[in-house]
């Protein structure tokens, strides 16, 4: 069979499955976490990278909390990274143990590996954190578990292609036009270009920060 029908075909159904899923995503209203009203939320996944202390700078010039998802194959045996970002008073969040490609793995093994994670993050000390997990993976019938295990879900508004070797200019335009957009949830990545790309983004929020630093 042509390899390009073979990737047109898989293209469509992956349009025609998003689509269904957002039809039903719906019905889960109620279950996606509740951030603080602002104009943009920040969260950031794949932490703590080695980069935590850089984000945790930039942010900390700023009236602003972000919401930093946790991957525990990243963490520290004793949290040390995880404590840090809770004591700067930001919201820690479970984004999986491994960081697996979810989409050919089992239910039951997405699960174990979800509770594997959140199971770690109550032992440094976080309560009932969000879920977002890799890859914006999220079926109905992950839905339905995590509602009845009454577990909060975190999907974005907007995602930051910063995980790829983009120009930063390319990724400060992404940022502005989320901003025209209206702003929202806006997904980060714990990548060095990312803490660029935070620090422009706040200074648009936040001009009068900026002058008086310059100043």
């Amino acid at each position: 069979m042509d390899p390009v029908m073979i990737i047109t075909g898989l293209l469509l159904a992956y349009l025609a499955w998003s689509w269904f899923l957002t039809r039903k995503r719906k019905d889960y209203a109620a279950l996606y976490y509740r951030l603080p009203e602002a104009f943009v939320n920040i969260t950031i996944d794949d932490m703590p990278s080695e980069y935590v202390d850089e984000f945790l700078r930039v942010l900390a010039r700023y009236p602003v909390k972000a919401l930093f998802f946790v991957n525990g194959s990243h963490c520290r045996a004793e949290g040390d990274d995880v404590k840090k970002i809770l004591s700067a008073g930001h919201t820690i969040g479970n984004h999986s143990f491994t960081h697996y490609f979810f989409y050919p793995v089992s239910h039951d093994m997405i699960m174990a590996d979800l509770e594997r994670n959140e199971a770690l993050l109550h032992a440094f000390g976080v309560e009932a954190p969000p879920v977002r997990t890799p890859h914006g993976y999220h079926t109905v019938s992950l839905l339905k578990t995590l509602q009845q295990r009454r577990t909060p879900f975190c999907h974005w508004d907007y995602m930051l292609w910063d995980f790829l070797p983009l120009p930063l200019f390319l990724l400060r335009q992404g940022v502005i036009r989320f901003l025209k957009k209206g702003g929202g949830i806006l997904c980060m990545h714990g990548r060095k270009r990312s803490v660029t790309v935070l620090a422009f983004l706040l200074d648009m929020l936040y001009p009068e920060m900026k002058q008086q630093e310059e100043g």
